[in-house]
């Protein structure tokens, strides 16, 4: 039997909690992707912030809403924590720091993003660093200390003591959403696209359950279903919306409690409790205009936590997301393009 939050718990509960990775992006932009021992050049070095609870913080910042942001997540005691730190105090007028631990004898999160200069094409080098070491004990004091009204969670199956297993609940992660939700958090997870089919198997088994919003993209929704969701139809990749559909309601059945959210580059899609679909189309970007699409992910997740939050209804929280996404598209980083809410919701009243 799933497990179900009471709405009467967090209705006078107001703000965000968001944890998980917070890591430090060096972009190095090369002149192509080289084959094993072969040479390439970096043309370029740029050094930038990433992770989920960073990015998604700092994009709900830059709304400038009223809506009180906490950060939850570990680094180290190194260079690049004072990097961080440095960052974050930037926004300490909207994010609070007071549950970022900094670790000894740890290393803060560091990725080498090697960008292809003619596609914009990605790929990630990753040292998880104090992230791996995230536990149910940093979780204790937000929890029971914190009025926010949701708490969530990324990147489940990159941080390590989350993703182990928990003789009582399955997984660590399971037993801290479990807590949460008995705190009266509306809790929200999201994931990162690595393909371990076991340790997936077990977020549905285990974690679902206390989940009330799960925001994805099409390939973690593969990873976690087995579907082809961007499959090959007559040498055209495109959405399956049958098979888009199949995985939400699928993932809905496994126990989340309010939404699952798909997101992707076309669009938005998600399915409530009641087997309720909507699919919102993204706004059309020229290939040509697009600088980076590092942390477009997670800029729609912002924008949806948001729309939640305020309890706006999901095709506008979607929509939402989408232009979140979209500003995210025109800067080098996770977070410069982001806008405040004014121009988001400039372009909502226009959504075309």
């Amino acid at each position: 039997m799933n497990s179900v939050s009471n709405p009467n718990q967090n209705s006078n509960k107001f703000g965000i909690v968001l944890s998980g990775t917070i890591c430090v992006d060096y972009y190095k932009f090369i002149d192509y992707y080289p084959n094993k021992t072969m040479l390439c050049n970096i043309i370029n070095t740029l050094q930038y912030f990433g992770g989920a609870a960073y990015t998604v913080s700092v994009v709900l910042a830059k709304l400038e809403t009223n809506i009180p942001i906490n950060i939850l997540g570990l680094i180290g005691k190194d260079y690049n924590s004072k990097l961080v730190i440095e960052d974050l105090n930037k926004y300490k007028n909207r994010i609070s720091t007071q549950y970022l631990y900094q670790m000894d004898n740890l290393s803060t999160s560091y990725t080498d993003v090697m960008i292809e200069n003619s596609t914009g094409n990605r790929t990630f080098f990753h040292n998880k660093g104090a992230n791996a070491y995230l536990d149910y004990d940093h979780f204790c004091s937000v929890a029971n200390n914190s009025n926010s009204k949701i708490f969530h969670i990324g990147y489940l199956l990159l941080l390590d003591k989350l993703d182990s297993d928990c003789d009582q609940y399955g997984l660590v992660s399971a037993k801290v959403l479990k807590m949460l939700s008995d705190k009266g958090f509306i809790t929200s997870i999201d994931l990162v696209s690595v393909h371990d089919q076991i340790l997936a198997n077990k977020i549905v088994k285990h974690c679902l359950k206390y989940v009330d919003y799960l925001i994805i993209n099409e390939t973690e929704a593969e990873i976690l279903t087995g579907l082809t969701i961007r499959e090959n139809s007559s040498n055209i990749i495109k959405i399956s919306k049958d098979n888009l559909k199949q995985a939400g309601e699928m993932l809905i059945k496994s126990g989340v409690r309010k939404y699952v959210v798909i997101h992707f580059p076309e669009g938005g899609y998600a399915v409530d409790r009641d087997i309720k679909s909507t699919f919102v189309d993204s706004l059309l970007v020229k290939e040509s205009e697009i600088v980076n699409s590092t942390g477009a992910g997670d800029a729609f997740c912002a924008g949806v936590l948001y729309g939640l939050h305020e309890d706006i209804n999901i095709k506008e929280s979607l929509q939402i997301g989408n232009i979140c996404a979209r500003f995210n598209l025109f800067s080098n980083n996770s977070v410069d393009g982001a806008k405040s809410l004014t121009e988001v919701f400039k372009y909502l009243n226009s959504y075309k």
